[in-house]
């Protein structure tokens, strides 16, 4: 831990292939992330129109990608966002872009994970600043690095799966 709240990522040890698997397969990455579930290329905003949740965006005469995310609320009605990704060259391979992106995790703000740091936020002054960064930012691999040492074994816990796992 000391390594990593001064940066020294040399000699740091991998997670394991089966450590990695094990996560990629559990619940708990459904639940700290979220992927899209359409990808898509337009040529130019032309093409494009805005959703319900989106804010307008602006004109582009170049490619771009666009994304969005399915979400069931707990009465069970299907919901979805949208994103955009920045202009593309026309001579992107735009087949790796779409695969990049599929492959893209985003921070989950409805999963169980989040609500799990939402009701411990009051525990302590570490818990609120965690969860407040955490819904603001989304990653907070180095920001907290240097309260990786705290041997509480709960904050220990919730650095460590942000930095592995992230």
């Amino acid at each position: 831990m000391t390594k990593i709240r001064d940066r020294e990522f040399k000699n740091l040890k991998q997670v394991s292939q089966k450590a990695s698997e094990k996560f990629e397969s559990s619940d708990l990455m459904l639940e700290m992330y979220e992927f899209p579930d359409s990808v898509w290329i337009l040529k130019n905003s032309f093409f494009d129109k805005i959703e319900s949740d989106s804010l307008q965006f602006l004109e582009s005469p170049f490619p771009y990608v666009k994304y969005r995310f399915k979400y069931i609320n707990p009465d069970g009605e299907i919901e979805y966002t949208y994103g955009r990704g920045s202009g593309l060259s026309p001579n992107t391979d735009f087949d790796s872009v779409i695969n990049s992106k599929l492959k893209s995790a985003r921070i989950n703000y409805t999963g169980k994970y989040i609500q799990a740091l939402e009701t411990i936020k009051d525990k302590s002054e570490f818990h609120e600043e965690f969860y407040i960064k955490k819904r603001s930012l989304g990653s907070l691999y180095l920001m907290l690095a240097d309260v990786m040492l705290l041997k509480n074994k709960l904050n220990r816990r919730i650095i460590v799966l942000e930095l592995v796992y992230n």
